[in-house]
């Protein structure tokens, strides 16, 4: 469910994907959640400075 609200896809789109697409797709689903992260400590860090 992850990949599809990180793609702002309906769910059932992932479900019915080809099992060999999953991790690729999983590998890049963990990059977008990384950098998100990597985001919002950077704008934490700039509010902690302020």
């Amino acid at each position: 469910m992850l990949l599809a609200q990180n793609n702002h896809t309906p769910y059932t789109d992932w479900i019915g994907m080809p099992l060999r697409e999953l991790p690729r797709l999983i590998e890049t689903n963990n990059e977008i959640i990384e950098e998100r992260r990597r985001a919002m400590d950077m704008t934490r860090k700039r509010q902690r400075r302020r």
